[in-house]
């Protein structure tokens, strides 16, 4: 054999391998832009593309909310807030800064229109006269102060292209300056921010996944091999995987984002597979013949197809997600499915090879092939016939539980929830967590409610009909309890009508005529221009409605939307003017819906690509639908850890029931391909499954047990989607063991007759 012949040079070609793979690991860069989780197949999608050219986008909009000690109405505390605020505008990359402290009204006087302050900072006593004023406007509590009066926000306006070093430097910078503020307490909220923290946890969850992934593997290694060299051997393999695997994702600059940080345990887990089940066969080789290379060579010879089989599978289960229409989905898929298939290459070629160095103990060259070398004394034989015992008796009992836990599987499924909580996605002590929680007790949340305007029969936005149906639907949307104030074209014309007549609060309203909105365009141009946010675009054939919307989750979201709509249709003229909704978070809902079907088409595709598989292999029905239940009874109880545990159903954790399947389908393929060969010696029915469960047990067991701690390893997580990745995941493959060690021989039993 080849790699056995020449295995100094296999072993200079991954010593090459590796050198030019650190090369090129510095290339990986690290990249979480939430818009690319949109579904590209939207056709929301290109609309919001399109309104986002006129209005900009939520992403350029961060908060950073402050509180201090007590009411905010305090002198020292202002001055301190409002040079906060004065140096927020000068941080890089910051278009504007501005807050109640540095916001300016504009009045009218004998001599024409002047800029007033909402708030007199070094004039305490008009501290009571300035916040009736505030709170007397309808739009500044709940965005520019709390409702309590306990706390402040500073609105920042980033520029429109900015890159993930100009962002990280933006919020480190951020994070420089509250530390030197001193506030009690001070929170961020903002696209860019998320996105930044996001990606610091991935660099960060990814080097410790791979630390503790590795401690895990070792320890279990050596609990298996029990010698320090087959230890080392067996890591250094899986950390050789690892590093030519990240070195062609930095050759061909392939992005890294949340999804990333399953890679690490990916190929340590499922090359452990490869590499406990070579071990296990080539010691019993060494039993019936000492000479190590000829072991070695009958050991690859007899596995590498059954390994193939089993990394094909898996690989191909991955690569399913090509058919997603979110490019991180795919290149996922790809990236995974090529790490599965590169793990195999280095476990049956580099491990082979390098075993050999392995010193075989005295021990075990006496051992031979005597009665002792398969006496069922041991701790593992033992295990291994009580199971084979149990199958033999109560197949039917084992029947039975299944058909139990598949019941209570299907109620777990039914009460499995989907409504998103943006506070739903991080752990409870996390940072970001305590943002969200922050912003939606004192500011109406963190989520952006965003309607399009769309005047009919050619009318320009500010006409006093479409105004009039927008003041309509905005009154109704400001009676619904989970939306904070709403800001619009009528904001502004009823603002600037309030000025006109002397800063009157019941001139806040809209204008009696359309010929006083055209003099309010011409007198208040320059107010119009200078306004932070846009309502209308420069042609006036569009328009937003925007505000604040508590985080009460995408299923209720939409339950919500589908109200807003129905409204719309019963009380709105759509002769003269009709709504749309858009927006990130309107679109980030729609692509989970869509990504969460997506993945379960993706499990059904990898489901039937596995049994064609299957097929081919065993070429026998009956075996192949047998194969097929034990790894079907897994999937539904991870349905029913989700539905029982309130682990919230979204893309995350859709992708993790194929994920699971197609790693837990290889023990299946395993025992199988060992039954196959035992049946073909002439073996019985019952024989055949007890030499199986001999030969291979223990390698299922200990790899299944090592798959589960190195996934178990995600719970740390501050994100609660790689935690219930984690959870899920763990739980499916322990499962899947036992339905291989219990269910599959007794349906072998029952229905697969000599």
């Amino acid at each position: 054999m080849f790699i056995i012949r020449k295995r100094w040079f296999v072993i200079s070609l991954y010593i090459t391998a590796i050198l030019l793979a650190f090369l090129f690991i510095p290339n990986l860069r690290v990249v979480y832009n939430f818009r690319d989780f949109f579904s590209d197949n939207d056709p929301e999608l290109s609309f919001y593309k399109d309104f986002s050219n006129h209005f900009g986008t939520d992403e350029q909009m961060m908060m950073i909310g402050v509180q201090d000690q007590g009411n905010v109405f305090n002198k020292s505390f202002l001055e301190k807030f409002d040079a906060f605020t004065r140096n927020c505008a000068e941080l890089p990359f910051v278009e504007r800064s501005y807050s109640l402290t540095t916001l300016k009204d504009l009045v009218k006087n004998p001599l024409g229109f002047s800029r007033v302050p909402f708030l007199h900072i070094g004039d305490s006593l008009r501290y009571s006269s300035d916040s009736l004023r505030i709170f007397g406007d309808p739009r500044i509590p709940g965005w520019l102060i709390s409702e309590d009066s306990r706390a402040l926000s500073v609105v920042l306006r980033v520029k429109k292209e900015t890159d993930e070093k100009e962002r990280d430097r933006l919020i480190t910078a951020i994070d420089s300056l509250i530390t030197a503020y001193t506030f009690k307490e001070a929170h961020i909220a903002g696209f860019i921010n998320t996105e930044t923290r996001y990606v610091r946890l991935i660099r960060e969850e990814m080097r410790f996944n791979v630390i503790l992934c590795s401690i895990v593997i070792i320890i279990c290694f050596s609990i298996f091999f029990r010698s320090f060299t087959g230890v080392f051997f067996a890591t250094l393999c899986l950390l050789t995987a690892m590093i030519i695997f990240y070195g062609l994702l930095g050759i061909f600059h392939r992005p890294i984002n949340v999804l990333s940080t399953l890679f690490p345990t990916i190929i340590m887990v499922v090359g452990t597979s490869g590499l406990i089940h070579i071990f296990t066969f080539y010691n019993q080789e060494i039993r019936k013949n000492p000479d190590k290379k000829s072991a070695m060579v009958n050991t690859v010879r007899e596995l590498t197809i059954r390994i193939l089989m089993t990394s094909l599978t898996t690989a191909i289960g991955f690569l399913s997600l090509i058919t997603s229409s979110m490019k991180p989905i795919r290149n996922f898929g790809i990236e995974a499915g090529i790490g599965v298939m590169l793990t195999f290459v280095v476990a049956i070629t580099l491990f082979p090879v390098i075993l050999l160095f392995k010193r075989i103990p005295p021990a075990m060259k006496l051992r031979g092939n005597s009665p002792a070398s398969s006496s069922a004394s041991g701790r593992w034989p033992r295990l291994l016939n009580g199971i084979s015992s149990t199958v033999e008796h109560y197949p039917k009992a084992i029947l039975l539980v299944t058909g139990l836990l598949t019941l209570i599987s299907v109620i777990g499924i039914i009460n499995i929830d989907r409504n998103n909580l943006i506070l739903g996605n991080y752990a409870g002590k996390s940072s970001m967590r305590q943002d969200v929680a922050f912003f939606e007790e004192k500011f109406s949340g963190i989520r952006i409610f965003n309607l399009a305007i769309l005047p009919a029969g050619g009318k320009p936005v500010n006409d006093l009909a479409v105004l009039g149906e927008t003041e309509k639907l905005v009154s109704h949307l400001q009676s619904i309890p989970s939306l904070g104030i709403m800001f619009s074209p009528v904001t502004i014309y009823k603002t600037i009508n309030k000025i006109y007549h002397g800063g009157v609060p019941e001139n806040y309203k809209l204008p009696d005529s359309q010929d006083e909105i055209s003099e309010f365009d011409k007198t208040f141009a320059g107010f119009l221009r200078d306004q932070d946010f846009r309502f209308m675009n420069d042609d006036r054939t569009l328009g937003l409605i925007s505000g604040k919307m508590k985080d009460i989750g995408s299923e209720k979201a939409k339950v919500l939307e589908s109200e807003v709509m129905g409204w719309i249709r019963d009380h709105i003229d759509k002769s003269k003017a009709d709504f749309r909704f858009t927006g990130f978070y309107y679109l980030s809902d729609r692509s989970n819906d869509y990504l969460i079907r997506n993945m379960f088409y993706n499990l059904a595709l990898a489901f039937l690509i596995v049994s064609i598989l299957m097929l081919i292999l065993f070429r026998n029905l009956k075996i192949l639908i047998i194969s097929l239940i034990p790894n079907i009874v897994p999937i539904l109880f991870g349905g029913m850890v989700t539905g029982f545990s309130g682990i919230v159903l979204n893309a995350y954790v859709a992708i993790v029931y194929t994920i699971g399947f197609v790693i837990a389908v290889d023990n299946t393929i395993h025992f199988l391909a060992k039954f196959r060969i035992q049946r073909g010696l002439g073996q019985s029915n019952q024989l055949a499954r007890q030499q199986s469960l001999q030969s291979i047990g223990r390698a299922m067991i200990m790899t299944t047990l090592i798959l589960f701690f190195g996934f178990l390893v995600l719970v740390h997580s501050e994100l609660m989607g790689v935690f219930a990745q984690g959870v899920l995941i763990s739980s499916i493959l322990i499962v899947a063991l036992l339905a291989d060690l219990f269910l599959l021989p007794a349906l072998l039993k029952l229905y697969l007759k000599d």
